[in-house]
This record gives structure tokens, C-alpha cells and sequence, in this order.
């Protein structure tokens, strides 16, 4: 494992909008953009199975 690169957290984890790392990692894992990552965060917290919920539609999303 590269000590410089970041794994993505385990569920039930936060996404920390502040690492761009992090935030890249979820953007990945999840089909969307960082900055979608990041509204999603703004919108319903950073805990990552609401943000994964949000972005799989079981949120109020706007275009």
C-alpha cells in the first residue's frame, strides 16, 4: 500500500469535504463529481450512507 495515498474509509465513515483526497475518493466510488460530492455534504451532512442515498436519487436534488 502506497503510504502516500489515502484508502477509501469504511462504511459508515464521514466524508471530510475539506480533503480533496477524500472527497476525489467518493467522487470515484459513487459516479459523481467532486464538487456533487460536496453539495451533497452541504445538503445532508457528511455521514456517507446519507450522502450515497442523496446521490442515488433518495434525496432532493437540483439541476
Amino acid at each position: 500500500m502506497d503510504p502516500f495515498k489515502t484508502p477509501p474509509p469504511p462504511e459508515g465513515e464521514h466524508i471530510d469535504i475539506q480533503r480533496d483526497d477524500v472527497v476525489e475518493v467518493w467522487a470515484k466510488r459513487l459516479g459523481v463529481t467532486a464538487e456533487e460530492v460536496r453539495d451533497a455534504v452541504r445538503a445532508v451532512g457528511d455521514e456517507a450512507r446519507k450522502v450515497e442515498e442523496y446521490l442515488s436519487g433518495g434525496g432532493a436534488r437540483t439541476a
